[in-house]
């Protein structure tokens, strides 16, 4: 895969060097992000693909992401989920998790209010609301909260990207949702003398 055409921020052999540096940080701990179904599908340089599975049965495949470095890490990371077979980006009604954040509220009644990290742009194209996530920090309603603000302090790496991915989008989930829809098509009955 090439880089994208955003690519003028930063020479791409710096980005090079630093998506090498994440991805050799992966993989030195590789089998404990097996252990919690976090694969690593493919890696050329400027994309990373990561699949999310979850032990349930059947296991499942939640979501996969593709992860740019074009332009890391003057830009954070860009994530767009796609279909890991044919790497199409998914529209928001195709992705299975809304990925739920519990956000403790303070106050004289202690509890949790429940934020969807997962957005949709008016063209139907899903985003993770998170800081760290270049298309957070793209978005109209965060231009006070500058990727500058996080840049160095560990948001953002593709650590942090993948964990917060599997945390929000896996970690909750306890089997599957079912809808089923009953067609009645005729009457069943024993036969009349």
């Amino acid at each position: 895969m090439e880089a994208g055409p955003l690519a003028k921020y930063v020479d791409p052999q710096v980005s090079r060097i630093k998506f090498e540096a994440e991805l050799n940080q992966f993989k030195s701990i590789r089998n404990d992000y097996v252990k919690r179904g976090i694969w690593l599908l493919k890696d050329e340089y400027p994309t990373a693909l990561v699949a999310f599975a979850k032990a349930i049965n059947p296991v499942a495949v939640i979501f996969s992401a593709l992860i740019d470095f074009t332009d890391y890490d003057l830009r954070p990371l860009s994530v767009t989920l796609v279909n890991p077979f044919t790497l199409v980006p998914l529209k928001s009604n195709e992705v299975l998790t809304r990925f739920p954040r519990l956000i403790p509220q303070k106050g004289p009644v202690p509890g949790a209010m429940i934020q969807e990290l997962l957005q949709t742009h008016s063209d139907h194209k899903p985003f993770i609301c998170l800081p760290g996530i270049r298309e957070y920090h793209e978005h109209p309603a965060h231009t006070g909260d500058s990727w500058l603000l996080h840049r160095g302090a560990g948001e953002g790496t593709f650590h942090f990207v993948v964990d917060n991915l599997h945390r929000y989008g896996v970690e909750g989930i306890v089997g599957y949702g079912l809808n089923l829809n009953i067609v009645i098509t005729n009457f069943q009955g024993n036969p009349v003398e």
